[in-house]
């Protein structure tokens, strides 16, 4: 756990997914947050893509990831 290309991985990111931070719903697959976390439970504070506006996830420093992964239309609109 730690840094790694300027990024923060480890335990951190998946806190602050289920405190509502960051969307629970960013990441998929066999790592995803609902694998790692309560057997695919979210918590009661989990936000999802759709809970945060573009201004939000561009303001958490986290757009670029979303547009990689195509899913800039899953956001709120402002």
């Amino acid at each position: 756990h730690g840094w790694y290309m300027n990024s923060e991985i480890g335990i951190y990111p998946i806190l602050e997914s289920y405190f509502g931070i960051y969307p629970w719903d960013l990441t998929v697959g066999k790592c995803s947050l609902n694998e790692m976390i309560l057997s695919g439970e979210p918590s009661k504070y989990a936000r999802f893509l759709n809970d945060f506006t573009e201004e939000e996830v561009s303001q958490l420093g986290i757009i670029n990831l979303i547009k990689y992964a195509g899913r800039l239309g899953e956001l709120k609109k402002s």
